[in-house]
């Protein structure tokens, strides 16, 4: 290459280009010739370097038709090509031959994402046939396929062959790891690459979340500035590894796609030093260094401004060098903040050293070193590295937010005795009311913004679940699922505690069996706990087996008792008592005891028990488990009922909860209804739904993956449309084409709202059947189905169980007309 391009490989590769070619994991290096590649039936993935030669183009000017005078001036390539920091234009010559009786479809696919731009042409007997061309210069739409990595396909009839040169402009480094496939191959490699990239930004996103919400919950600068490290973060990984950031790039932008790697890269080392700044408070034990920390800030806005006006070759030095500035100050800043035992900067420059030592390990993995053979570590393990950082810094957020609550209860315990003295009882009610608004509102918002991607994780996850999969994948997927569904159930909770904060609880009064439901939710319990504990349940003859009232409200509270009882006693017994007090005509006073010979609970503890994300103590959560929710949730409930409920407890000796409920009796004509019902209602297995035709209406591609999955599951057939204007158009189009749509709330265009309620007038305007419609939300969701004409409700994550049974009525009309 000369000296000048082995210099510039030295000291000129940018920061976003050494982060992708850490994540490309390719073959070890060989000696390669230059012969001609067989195409047979035989093919699956093959390293296209072998075949290769090359042809530097030091002033870009050269054309094919230049090229094709110039065939003895080709070189053949190592089996990794990489020429470090090159403005030259390169060329890749290889040849193909179709030996199979049979034509050849195959795909040319490199798996680096950030070439400025690349041209292929196809060459037979000295003519350009095929003219192909992709890469960052071009809109993401103009791709013949539209995937992350550059790939083109490619078409060899029988007995033939064809030379292809591509023409490689990276504007940076010069890698170019190719490979062929047949589609097989190729489908399964972007198939398995996609996965592992769902598995690692699914859990990216999450935590991003996670501080996010954190910051608006306790108003701290840390929380927000990792948050928004995070994201930019993951936008550069997304971008200048496999490019997958640019599927959803808007096309008025097309022009920026590769100066935006430059400053997405930018974004997230400023934050990350903000964020330094605050997670080890420099500003209070370091002022100096946070200083300077906020006048490299500023120097790296202003020249975030400048990128786009900045020669290319200029962005890509001064991107690397002020990036690792950033980065080893940061690193820095914690070791020092680490000798003056500086609170959580052990974990900061833990979770430093840990993504710089995956790095390593990258590093040596790749075939540019080959010191292992291991291209799955080389190509995964920086994503590896990079969650293990997110994850421990997390938990270093996570002792902040203890820290930070001890400091706010020493200052609000003197703020509330001065403001006793000023402020009235009635001020006081008034205040905690407001609060309690505010909070309810905020809850039920990021209830709603969590569930979407949990609706993609759970979904998927299920879907996961039912393939082929060995023991060691099948127990990963279960640990999965199993962890997600916990943490639905803490989101449930969240989300109960936000509708009563809110007043949007209204309780049902039905006839129902209670004997029946104090039996079921014992058994969920007893079934799962060891033998060392006795699970008892003593119904007093007098209470009737029928009641009216709001069953599904009643089984919570009992279900959040006896988890309470169960979770605290490893020995001895857990028993649900119910007793019937007074009796009258129209109604029942009935106690419920819930009792255990657990743990027990201080005399201090008991005082806090029923706040709100409150338990008896700190370690109570950490060996234990749980939000804090459920006792608080399961007075509101009782106090709706118009009950009341107590608790006695003993430390070391058990607990004992009491409620006490008056509830309604059933007339004849209730109970009439309810053996009518209960005869009807056999227990039905999930079956197949052949022949239901499913209209779905999704925006979001994750969740468009998981419906469909899903649908197939249960043997519907489906038509999967983006937006509310397509779900109409279609509908207009054939109106008689579906059994059922399934409706997005929130989708671009037309949401799922303005969409049924236009299709409720061409209904009435042409006398149309009426088409069910069920709404898929993440809202509370019991305003949702009157709402425009909604017929039923299904709230994200939306499980294989809960759509079966909402379709099957539908299905059965499809299946008797």
């Amino acid at each position: 290459m000369g000296d000048s391009t082995h210099k510039a490989k030295q000291g000129q590769t940018t920061y976003r280009v050494f982060l992708a070619w850490l994540l490309c994991a390719l073959a070890w290096p060989v000696l390669a010739g230059n012969g001609v590649l067989s195409l047979s039936p035989d093919l699956y993935r093959e390293q296209l370097a072998p075949y290769l030669s090359e042809l530097e183009d030091p002033q870009g000017i050269l054309t094919i038709q230049d090229i094709l005078q110039r065939e003895r001036d080709f070189r053949p390539v190592a089996a990794y090509v990489e020429h470090g920091f090159s403005p030259s234009i390169w060329w890749f010559r290889f040849t193909v031959k179709n030996v199979s009786p049979a034509e050849m479809r195959a795909v040319i696919e490199t798996n680096v994402g950030y070439f400025y731009d690349v041209q292929a042409f196809g060459v037979k007997d000295g003519e350009v046939i095929r003219h192909e061309y992709a890469g960052l210069s071009r809109p993401y739409t103009s791709r013949l396929l539209q995937e992350p990595h550059i790939s083109m396909p490619l078409v060899v009839p029988a007995h033939e062959s064809y030379t292809w040169y591509i023409r490689l402009d990276s504007r940076g480094h010069v890698i170019f790891p190719a490979t062929i496939s047949n589609y097989e191959g190729h489908v399964n490699h972007l198939l398995r690459d996609r996965m592992y990239d769902n598995l690692f930004y699914g859990l990216a996103i999450g935590i991003i979340l996670y501080n996010f919400f954190l910051f608006l919950t306790t108003r701290q600068k840390a929380f927000g500035f990792y948050a928004v490290h995070l994201v930019f973060a993951i936008m550069t990984l997304s971008s200048s590894d496999e490019g997958s950031l640019f599927e959803f790039w808007p096309a008025f932008l097309d022009g920026y796609q590769y100066l935006s790697i430059f400053i997405w890269t930018q974004l997230a080392m400023v934050f990350l030093l903000m964020f330094t700044t605050e997670f080890m408070g420099l500003e209070k034990n370091a002022p100096r260094l946070a200083v300077i920390n906020k006048a490299l800030v500023g120097f790296g806005f202003a020249y975030i401004l400048l990128i786009p006006i900045l020669p290319i070759g200029f962005v890509t030095v001064a991107s690397m060098l002020l990036s690792l500035a950033m980065v080893l100050l940061a690193i820095g800043e914690s070791a020092w903040a680490w000798t003056q035992r500086v609170s959580n900067a052990a974990l900061y420059l833990a979770a430093s050293f840990i993504l710089v030592f995956f790095v390593f390990l990258v590093i040596i993995c790749s075939p540019v070193f080959g010191v292992f053979n291991n291209t799955t570590l080389a190509h995964y393990g920086l994503n590896i590295g990079f969650s293990l950082q997110m994850i421990i810094l997390s938990v270093g957020l996570g002792r902040q937010i203890n820290e930070l609550r001890e400091k706010e209860i020493e200052t609000n315990t003197e703020l509330l005795k001065a403001r006793l003295k000023e402020v009235s009882a009635h001020m006081e009610v008034n205040e905690a009311r407001a609060e309690s608004e505010a909070k309810g509102r905020f809850l039920a918002a990021m209830s709603h913004e969590i569930r979407t991607p949990m609706n993609g994780v759970l979904g998927m996850t299920e879907l996961l679940s039912g393939t082929h999969l060995d023991k060691e994948q099948k127990r990963y997927v279960e640990a999965i699922l199993g962890s997600g569904k916990a943490l639905l159930n803490i989101l449930n909770d969240v989300l109960d505690y936000s509708k009563m904060e809110a007043g949007k609880i209204a309780l049902e009064s039905i006839p129902f069996d209670l004997h029946r439901l104090a039996h079921d939710a014992m058994e969920i319990f007893s079934a799962q706990k060891r033998k060392q504990v006795e699970a008892v349940l003593d119904i007093d003859p007098d209470v009737p087996v029928v009641v009216c009232g709001d069953p599904t409200r009643l089984r919570q509270v009992f279900m959040n008792l006896l988890s309470n009882a169960f979770k605290f006693t490893e020995s001895g017994q857990v028993s649900l008592r119910i007793r019937a007090m007074e009796r009258n005509e129209h109604s029942i006073d009935m106690c419920v005891v819930v009792s255990d010979t657990g743990v027990g609970i201080s005399p201090a503890g008991q005082k806090h028990l029923f706040q709100s994300f409150t338990q008896a103590d700190s370690s109570t959560t950490r060996r234990f488990g749980g939000t804090g929710l459920g006792l608080s949730i399961s007075r509101t409930l009782v106090e709706l009922m118009q009950g009341q409920i107590d608790l006695a407890s003993t430390e070391g000796q058990g607990t004992r909860v009491t409620v006490r409920l008056r509830l309604a009796l059933p007339d004849e004509a209730m109970l009439a209804g309810l053996r009518g019902d209960s005869h009807g209602q056999a227990s039905e297995a999930m079956q197949p739904l052949p022949g239901l035709s499913v209209l779905v209406a999704e925006d979001n591609p994750v969740n468009c993956m998981v419906v469909e999955g899903l649908l197939r599951r249960i043997g519907a057939n489906m038509v999967v449309v983006p937006h509310g204007q397509a779900a109409l158009e279609a509908y207009r189009e054939s109106p008689t084409a579906f059994d059922v749509v399934l409706m997005d709330c929130e989708m671009p265009v037309m949401d799922g709202y303005a969409a049924v309620e236009a299709m409720r007038i061409l209904e009435e305007e042409n006398g149309w059947r009426r088409m069910p419609v069920i709404a898929l939300s993440a809202h509370l969701g019991q305003e949702v189905p009157a709402h425009a004409g909604f017929d039923a409700f299904l709230q994200k994550p939306v499980s294989l169980k809960q759509l079966h049974a909402a379709l099957r009525p539908y299905w059965q009309s499809h299946a008797q007309p």
